[in-house]
């Protein structure tokens, strides 16, 4: 075989393993050790019943803490967020969702107390509440006449964590919330 051609074969093979190691280095995710999660249904226990509550996420399944943590509570960890859950059947309400869903997270009908709170979403038979001083979230959903199930969250921002990774945590988090169901 010619030499020209033996350096042309060279050199196409070159240009391949090029090609090769670029296609590597761009589809590879980097280093940053967070792995990208499959969104899955995580069960933990729904007070007071003998039903499960359920949420659908992608983050990491922790032990639940802070301050409205339960035993027998859901902890979820992303990146930047960490948040404590749990449920229960709330019983006996004449308030409609909104205030059903402020008194459980501030524990007073005090109106001075209710302030604080901001209702997300709301309609005539569920409310999602915030209250931001205390950091977390409440969702009622009616079961009965006067029942609701009611899945409280709180949580916190991981240190190291920019605003805008900070409030993208916050929105995956909503969407935990809303992904919120009760079954057998």
């Amino acid at each position: 075989m010619p030499r020209y051609r033996l350096l042309g074969l060279a050199a196409a093979v070159a240009v391949f393993a090029a090609a090769l190691i670029g296609a590597w280095v761009v589809f590879t995710p980097s280093g940053s050790g967070e792995r990208v999660l499959e969104k899955h249904r995580v069960y933990f226990a729904y007070q007071n019943t003998p039903l499960r509550a359920s949420v659908e996420t992608r983050w990491n399944r922790e032990r639940a803490s802070g301050a409205l943590a339960s035993p027998d509570g859901l902890g979820l960890r992303s990146r930047c967020v960490e948040a404590s859950m749990f449920s229960y059947l709330s019983r006996n309400w004449r308030e409609g969702p909104v205030k059903a869903a402020a008194m459980i997270l501030t524990g007073t009908f005090a109106e001075q107390s209710l302030y604080n709170v901001r209702a997300v979403t709301r309609t005539a038979t569920s409310a999602l509440v915030v209250d931001p001083p205390l950091s977390a979230i409440t969702l009622v959903r009616r079961s009965g006449t006067r029942d609701y199930t009611a899945l409280v969250a709180q949580f916190t921002q991981q240190p190291g964590c920019s605003s805008s990774e900070v409030s993208s945590g916050l929105k995956e988090l909503r969407r935990v919330v809303d992904s919120f169901r009760v079954g057998a």
